[in-house]
């Protein structure tokens, strides 16, 4: 175990069924969660029930675990001088969601980077998509329970 450095602070209130409202007390913002699509199918939440207007725990889950993996990406690249400023460097990703003894689990995200850069830097590029998956910390944090698998396309820069 290393060194403790902080807390991430967060309150949660459960307004009603499927619906919680989360402060980040590192900025005061508010994130609401609901339980949208299949898994408010899968736990037989009414069709208009409000909780489906909000995006559940695994998107934001799936989410942080791509922001950060796109930072982290996207610092290695600045380090080796590829430019990544603007919508150069963009990310997608899906969280893989199964089921496990009657229970949603969240067991892999899937990000896919697409990349505008000078082919002539293809090799050093690749090399930090290789090594960039452990430097980050969430998904550090993460890697144990969930997969994490990245994809990198390279489009040429326009002349």
């Amino acid at each position: 175990m290393g060194e403790r450095l902080g807390l991430a602070q967060v309150r949660v209130r459960r307004e009603q069924p499927g619906v919680r409202r989360a402060t980040l007390l590192a900025s005061g913002e508010e994130v609401v969660f609901g339980v949208p699509g299949f898994q408010a199918d899968f736990y037989k939440f009414p069709e208009d029930g409000p909780m489906r207007a909000h995006a559940g725990t695994f998107d934001v889950l799936t989410a942080s675990v791509c922001a950060c993996l796109t930072s982290t990406l996207g610092g290695a690249l600045t380090a080796r001088g590829v430019p990544v400023d603007g919508d150069r460097l963009a990310a997608e990703a899906d969280g893989v969601i199964e089921v496990e003894d009657g229970i949603m689990v969240l067991t892999g995200v899937e990000v896919r980077y697409r990349l505008v850069a000078d082919p002539a830097r293809e090799a050093e590029i690749m090399r930090a998509h290789e090594h960039h998956v452990p430097a980050c910390g969430v998904a550090r944090s993460v890697m144990k329970a969930i997969d994490i698998r990245t994809t990198l396309e390279l489009v040429p820069e326009p002349a």
